[in-house]
């Protein structure tokens, strides 16, 4: 009896063990506007506002101080070897994707790289949105859409709960169409 226990929670113990390392083993899927030029697309954040369940703080990006590591990463070694450290780092956040994004900016050579699990999913301009970011932190209120015809469309809205100071940035394509004070 003993021994018939002892055999099954081994072979219970051996296949959560080869299921959790087949899940850890795992890479994520990356997004491409083509799949066949390898086009990338912009991670945004799914959840782009200080709602105290995801954001504890209202800090978007935060000044580097030298931290910035390539760890196993091929990708961020060469834009680090290239570019050196970068000046801004975002906190990472959860892509529309949910992925575990990670991003640098680079405000001299006008640079944004984002990783997702040490691989470069996406490089730009840093646009207006990021700009305001980096100023202002993440907003009271965020919204997202997507449009018919392929424009990001972003509203950030900041509230001084002091006062009764309300102001809205929205964007297309990360760059500003409307500020309103």
């Amino acid at each position: 009896m003993a021994l018939k226990t002892r055999i099954g929670w081994l072979a219970t113990m051996c296949l959560l063990f080869v299921l959790l390392a087949g899940c850890a083993a795992n890479r994520p899927v990356l997004y491409y506007e083509d799949p066949e030029t390898k086009d990338t697309v912009k991670r945004v954040p799914r959840y782009g506002e200080i709602d105290y369940f995801h954001h504890w703080r209202s800090v978007c990006y935060r000044e580097n101080e030298g931290k910035a590591r390539a760890g196993s990463s091929e990708d961020k070694a060469i834009v680090l070897e290239a570019l050196g450290q970068p000046e801004y780092i975002r906190v990472p956040f959860i892509s529309q994707y949910n992925e575990n994004t990670v991003e640098w900016i680079y405000t001299e050579q006008d640079m944004l790289f984002q990783f997702v699990g040490g691989e470069m999913v996406h490089a730009q301009a840093v646009t207006d949105i990021e700009r305001v970011w980096i100023v202002k932190g993440y907003p009271d209120f965020y919204i997202s859409s997507l449009e018919d015809w392929g424009k990001r469309r972003q509203t950030l809205i900041y509230r001084d709960y002091s006062g009764s100071d309300v102001e809205l940035y929205s964007f297309s394509d990360g760059v500003m169409a409307t500020r309103t004070e």
